[in-house]
């Protein structure tokens, strides 16, 4: 363990029960290290089921080192909500990668908790039944909770079953692959089948508010709707996002779904490009531009709802 001046991060490299117990003694530890030494594929599962362990006596997972060239390693270690630590050898880091992790700034986009596995991962563990193991994190807006699910396989199956109310979902949801960039609309109770080609299928899980429109986020993060980035999102029959910009950054994308073409407006500190919409995909996107206060505010809304412009309480 090493001590810094006003927080402690416990790391070892196979962790035991009674280093976890350990960590609750201490009331300014933040992290602990998960996992053995060098993030690799076949550590996946002891990483995140630790991590259910380490979340629940409130210490954020840590993943250990990887290399930036490797995707799903990024992935899962800024899912983890915890620490990403990465282990280039000098002038190789791929930044490009790497940006889908942080902002510009280096800040975290992350999820509001740990990456964990899912009820039926346990049962499934437990009775060695050859399934995608899933977890999932989420972003929590109140109504509205934007769920990550990540897949990946344990033997030969490489089809992933679940339904989006395993994550505690209700009505219609959209779901979108986010590296395919494609999507489609489900209901919370449907029975979802995908594959997982490559190391693992992720998954951004978007609530539909009552507007008809569901929020994806900042498709260029991993964590599309981490509060680094969308800092608030209600809809009570608009949905209105405001969302944070790095120093320096002038512009940002947003995605969503919308059953027709949505109309835009800037509400606060802001301006919005040209929006785009595909009407076979029902996806649309819209740049965002920041404001003198690092932020902006805009709502979105169908065009057959006639809503008035509402306050933005809430929105912070």
């Amino acid at each position: 363990a090493s001590m810094g001046r006003r927080n402690l991060t416990m790391q070892y490299c196979m962790a035991s029960a009674r280093h976890y117990l350990q960590s609750s003694k201490y009331s300014n530890l933040t992290t602990i290290r998960t996992s053995g030494d060098r993030l690799e594929r076949d550590r996946w599962s002891d990483f995140l089921y630790a991590s259910r362990l380490a979340s629940a006596l409130g210490a954020w997972p840590f993943t250990d080192n990887f290399l930036s060239t490797e995707t799903s390693q990024l992935l899962l270690a800024t899912l983890s909500a915890g620490p990403v630590g990465i282990g280039d050898p000098i002038g190789s880091i791929n930044a490009a990668n790497l940006l889908h992790a942080v902002r510009p700034d280096g800040v975290i986009v992350k999820p509001d908790v740990p990456l964990t596995p899912a009820d039926a991962s346990y049962s499934n563990m437990a009775h060695s039944t050859d399934t995608p193991q899933i977890a999932f994190a989420w972003s929590d807006f109140g109504a509205l909770r934007t769920n990550y699910v990540f897949a990946f396989t344990q033997g030969t199956n490489v089809q992933a079953k679940f339904s989006p109310s395993d994550f505690g979902m209700s009505g219609p949801v959209y779901l979108y692959d986010y590296f395919a960039g494609t999507g489609q609309l489900v209901d919370s109770s449907d029975a979802i089948q995908k594959p997982v080609s490559g190391d693992a299928l992720y998954l951004v899980l978007a609530p539909v508010g009552p507007s008809g429109i569901a929020i994806v986020g900042d498709t260029d993060q991993f964590v599309t709707m981490g509060k680094k980035r969308v800092t608030g999102l209600t809809d009570h029959g608009a949905a209105m996002v405001s969302v944070a910009f790095a120093a320096g950054e002038t512009s940002l994308v947003l995605t969503g779904y919308s059953p027709v073409a949505p109309i835009v407006v800037a509400i606060e500190g802001s301006t919005i490009g040209q929006v785009t919409y595909d009407a076979s995909t029902h996806l649309f996107r819209v740049p965002v531009m920041a404001g003198n206060a690092r932020g902006a505010i805009i709502r979105i809304q169908t065009a057959q709802l006639g809503v008035k412009k509402q306050p933005h309480a809430g929105i912070e």
